[in-house]
């Protein structure tokens, strides 16, 4: 079911879900999905609407510190689909290195190592809709060697995540997503562990 924050009857709110999934960029959509598949009733909350407006794309107007990057508002995008709605599409496959520590790094190093991702990397491709790995032609291979490695790269359609979804979200009876439902608050239990409270506005 889909929802209009602005529009909505209150009362449609009034109720338990079982998790509250705040943004409907590629990684929310992805959890709603598999929590609601897995028979969790999920509200899924976008800040953004259904399209694109100028008026809540500049709500995430900011000033960049510390690191000469792009500007927020050029980066992301505030609605139904987030960031994908202008994803290149380009994706490269961890290799294992990514996941180790390297001294010239102090925050390298992951918990996990590429193996513990292997099993869902076919399911990962579907999501995304990536082609099988590519094979280079020979004529490339043949420049490969330890001081020129390949760096391999897949392309997708690029897949538009509020796009591709759509459908089946607003079909869902176990995911409630609200668009213009902006999260201006998040309140933790005493132990300061836990969110108790999300508040939202429209």
């Amino acid at each position: 079911m889909i929802l209009d924050a602005n529009t909505a009857d209150r009362q449609v709110f009034e109720r338990e879900f079982d998790a509250c999934v705040i943004g409907t960029g590629p990684a929310g959509i992805c959890i709603a999905r598999k929590l609601a598949e897995a028979g969790f009733d999920v509200a899924l909350m976008e800040g953004g609407g259904l399209d694109y407006t100028p008026e809540s794309q500049e709500l995430y107007v900011g000033d960049v510190i510390g690191h000469d990057y792009y500007q927020t508002d050029v980066t992301r995008l505030r609605f139904f689909g987030g960031t994908s709605n202008h994803w290149g599409g380009r994706s490269r496959t961890l290799e294992p290195h990514d996941f180790e520590h390297h001294p010239y790094h102090p925050l390298s190093g992951w918990p996990i190592d590429k193996s513990d991702l292997e099993p869902y990397a076919e399911e990962a491709d579907a999501v995304l809709d990536l082609p099988p790995a590519e094979v280079f032609p020979d004529r490339i291979d043949d420049y490969a060697g330890p001081d020129m490695p390949i760096i391999k790269f897949r392309q997708s359609p690029p897949t538009r995540f509020g796009e591709k979804y759509h459908d089946e979200l607003a079909a869902s009876e176990r995911i409630t997503l609200a668009v213009n439902a902006n999260l201006v608050d998040l309140r933790l239990d005493p132990t300061l562990t836990t969110v108790e409270t999300a508040l939202f506005k429209s």
